[in-house]
């Protein structure tokens, strides 16, 4: 009687562990996924607010770099696109948006409709330690630390407005729970092809 309770035991106890043991890996399986989902629609997200990119008025640029106040890890990247149609008119078609790391390390779309009466905020990406723009484009100044690719084609680590135009293409790189200064390379990267009239000559 004794043996058979204490093989009772032994194998109540491996299955417990068992259990255990399944549950955590389950949990560990649905965080990654959760982090894989959330990169996805990052990259979707951005997509199409950069292939829908629309100036407000004739004069005003659809795209370009600016600093902000709040700006600890990079230059906001300043967007007017076109939103589609939404529930609230104010926010259908073509509104503003800013897109930049908060102080909680959370990457932000916040965007305004024309009125500028209100906005919204989405939280795009968590735990983001670092943050890189690159824009390919004509280099307009001489600064040697910025390398030329082909006939003074660049990648440039900011768009300014004064250029009123759109880039060739944007390349976005990410330090994702990992600190930049640490890591040399990202361990997210993104790359967006806009609509341009410039040809890229080799």
């Amino acid at each position: 009687m004794t043996v058979a309770i204490g093989l009772t035991a032994i194998l109540l106890t491996l299955l417990f562990r068992f259990l255990m043991n399944n549950a955590q890996f389950e949990r560990k399986v649905d965080q990654a996924s959760a982090k894989v989902l959330e990169r996805q629609r990052l990259g979707e997200r951005l997509e199409t607010i950069l292939t829908s990119l629309q100036p407000v008025s004739k004069e005003s640029v659809a795209l370009y770099t600016l600093p902000f106040p709040d700006d600890e890890v990079v230059e906001s990247l300043v967007v007017s696109f076109n939103a589609g149609i939404d529930p609230d008119p104010e926010y259908s078609h073509v509104v503003t948006g800013r897109i930049f790391v908060t102080d909680r390390q959370e990457l932000a779309l916040v965007y305004w409709p024309l009125n500028k009466e209100g906005y919204r905020t989405e939280v795009l990406l968590q735990n983001v330690r670092g943050l890189e723009w690159q824009f390919l484009g004509q280099k307009l100044d001489k600064d040697p630390k910025i390398p030329v690719i082909a006939n003074n084609w660049a990648w440039l680590s900011k768009w300014p407005k004064e250029r009123k135009t759109v880039p060739e293409i944007i390349r976005l790189k990410i330090w994702c729970g990992i600190e930049k200064t640490r890591h040399s390379e990202p361990n997210l990267q993104w790359a967006f092809i806009l609509p341009t009239l410039t040809p890229i000559q080799p």
